[in-house]
C-alpha cells in the first residue's frame, strides 16, 4: 500500500485558514470576559464588633503600666466606663457576648478589673481595627500576665 498526497488548492487552504482564524477569534472573544471574571481582589475585612483583640507574638514582653476599672458594654463594644478601650491578646481572650474570660478569667460587664499594660505613645499608629461604634477612647493595649503566673 502505497501513501498518495493530493496537493490541495490554494483557495481551499485559505478557507480553511480562514474559518480556523474566525473559530480562534470567537474563543478569544467567549474566553475573555471569563478570564477577566477570575481577577482576585481582596475582600474587605468585616468590621469587627464587640471585642478588641490583638494577635500575641511567640516572644511577647508585657507593659509595665495598671489599668484599673469597671468593665462596660457600650455601643457594643467591650470598654472601661470612663471610655478606654481595651485592647486583648487574641490566644488569651474569648467573649460570649456577656462574659468576658482572660488569661482564664471571667469577667462581666460591671467588674472592676485590673490589668497590665499601656498606650501607644502620642502620634503611634494602632493596626489593630477598632470598631467605630468604641468612639475615641484611649487605646489600651493590655499585656498578657507574667509566664511566671500561666
Amino acid at each position: 500500500m502505497s501513501l498518495i498526497v493530493v496537493p490541495e488548492s490554494a483557495s481551499t487552504l485559505r478557507s480553511v485558514r480562514k474559518r480556523e482564524r474566525r473559530a480562534l477569534v470567537g474563543l478569544i472573544l467567549v474566553l475573555a470576559p471569563l478570564l477577566t471574571a477570575c481577577t482576585v481582589t481582596e475582600p474587605t475585612p468585616p468590621e469587627p464588633t464587640g471585642l478588641v483583640t490583638y494577635p500575641l507574638p511567640e516572644d511577647w514582653v508585657g507593659m509595665a503600666g495598671l489599668k484599673v476599672g469597671t468593665l462596660a458594654f457600650v455601643d457594643n463594644c467591650v470598654r472601661f466606663d470612663d471610655g478606654d478601650i481595651p485592647a486583648f491578646p487574641d490566644k488569651l481572650t474569648t467573649w460570649d457576648g456577656t462574659t468576658l474570660t482572660f488569661a482564664g478569667e471571667e469577667y462581666r460587664m460591671g467588674d472592676e478589673i485590673s490589668l497590665g499594660g499601656g498606650s501607644p505613645v502620642e502620634g503611634a499608629t494602632v493596626s489593630i481595627p477598632i470598631p467605630k461604634t468604641c468612639g475615641n477612647g484611649i487605646i489600651i493595649i493590655v499585656s498578657p500576665p507574667s509566664r511566671a503566673e500561666r
